[in-house]
């Protein structure tokens, strides 16, 4: 099922408020605090990989939309996302450049989902252990991504 086009602007608009949530936690705390570097899970990313996760998976969403966009249903496989931030050098990362490159490509992003046609939102694709999922579905599911991190990121602070 298609959501209509004002409730897809409506996540985009969402997807739009990430950035300064997590401008607003993150930014007093400066670079060189060692709560970037703790986790309350030992299982989890800290604070700075956190961060960097974000901003790396905006080239995650962008080429998953894409190829979406242009292929007819394309299986999107889905990537480890361990492997991927040993690679990016998530731990390595300085959150406050990782925080605004997030703000840089997420704009990106929204101002290229609004040039989107109508009949973009209804394109399907196949997920990798995850099924189907069209445009819209898509969309909402990288402001589910959003939304995980930025509770995990509340509760974290609030913790401290």
């Amino acid at each position: 099922m298609t959501l209509p086009l004002p409730a897809c602007l409506y996540l985009v608009n969402s997807l739009d408020n990430t950035p300064a949530a997590l401008t607003a936690l993150l930014s007093p705390l400066p670079t060189n605090d060692p709560i970037w570097d703790t986790s309350p899970d030992p299982d989890r990313f800290p604070l700075r990989e956190i961060v960097a996760h974000l901003a790396d998976w905006e080239d995650v969403w962008r080429e998953r939309l894409e190829r979406t966009l242009i292929e007819d249903n394309p299986l999107i496989p889905r990537p480890d996302i361990n492997q991927r931030a040993e690679k990016q050098g998530y731990a390595d990362a300085d959150p406050q450049e990782s925080l605004a490159h997030f703000q840089e490509r997420r704009v990106r992003l929204t101002t290229w989902l609004r040039s989107l046609p109508t009949d973009a939102w209804s394109r399907p694709a196949r997920f990798d252990r995850m099924g189907d999922l069209t445009m819209d579905g898509l969309v909402a599911l990288a402001l589910a991504h959003d939304s995980y991190h930025v509770r995990q990121i509340s509760e974290w602070l609030a913790a401290d």
